[in-house]
């Protein structure tokens, strides 16, 4: 593979994406609603889903769909449903059209919902999304699971768990944690009693890099998960943070809730890319 197209390459993820493969030396058609990065080896195209990019997919051996919408900030539900299911579901009928059928596409962790004491499996848990971000999510993965192109195509569907790293949004955790440290401020934080699988971005990457090899294989439509399968409580994930970069000052928790209120959020081993 020579030849990449990555959808919502201005984002976080997406972003941290075109910076690893544009150092690989892979030619990248780069979809991104927001500025452009100074990268080598990127072609940016400024546009939405719903544009026509088949001269670029044409070209293309692999495509990475990362653009959704109400991942990191509050959207319309109207524009979350339009962007993760609607337009992606369309965009990718073009791809397909195009000739471009080998596709990573980014799901979720939160199309499970929310578990008490459990592992999320990819094959045997039950998509119960609580939010619009999650079930839209939910019915491309249903679409597309239902759909006939997936007959001819390779899909790599993953499930990405709490990621974390430099540069992630604000109000994040850890990007809050780490300017607080800074900053040598106390930090506030919830009770941090909730149990969450969190990953580097830069495991993230190397993770899907490494997902490539899959590709030498016949049609497929396979859902994996980005994630350690460590469970970790969000304040032991704080303290650990906050004592490796030997922050001067104190986390602050808040009041803890009772708990049956507690959820977790966490991957099973054999779910795991």
């Amino acid at each position: 593979m020579k030849k990449i197209f990555i959808t919502g390459a201005g984002g976080y993820i997406g972003g941290n994406l075109v910076k690893f493969f544009s150092k690989k030396k892979y030619k990248i058609y780069c979809l991104t609603t927001k500025k452009k990065l100074k990268l080598p080896n990127t072609k940016w195209i400024r546009g939405k889903l719903n544009g026509n990019y088949e001269k670029y997919l044409k070209e293309c051996d692999l495509l990475i769909h990362c653009a959704a919408s109400g991942v990191y900030k509050k959207e319309e539900e109207k524009k979350i449903y339009k962007v993760n299911y609607h337009d992606s579901f369309k965009f990718l009928k073009k791809a397909f059209d195009a000739g471009c059928r080998n596709w990573i596409i980014l799901g979720s962790s939160g199309e499970y919902g929310f578990l008490k004491k459990k592992p999320m499996s990819a094959k045997y848990t039950k998509l119960k999304p609580i939010n619009a971000y999650g079930k839209s999510k939910v019915l491309l993965f249903k679409a597309l699971f239902n759909s006939k192109i997936k007959k001819n195509c390779k899909i790599l569907y993953l499930r990405i768990f709490n990621v974390y790293g430099i540069n992630e949004p604000k109000k994040r955790l850890y990007r809050s944690l780490i300017e607080a440290i800074k900053n040598k401020e106390n930090f506030k934080m919830t009770h941090g009693e909730e149990i969450r699988d969190f990953v580097s971005i830069d495991y993230v990457t190397n993770k899907i890099y490494k997902s490539l090899k899959l590709f030498n294989q016949k049609f497929f439509f396979k859902v994996k998960h980005i994630a350690k399968g460590k469970p970790i409580k969000v304040k032991d994930f704080a303290k650990y943070h906050w004592e490796k970069n030997k922050a001067k000052k104190k986390i602050l928790l808040g009041v803890s809730k009772k708990r049956n209120e507690y959820h977790t959020m966490y991957s099973d081993k054999e779910s795991l890319l």
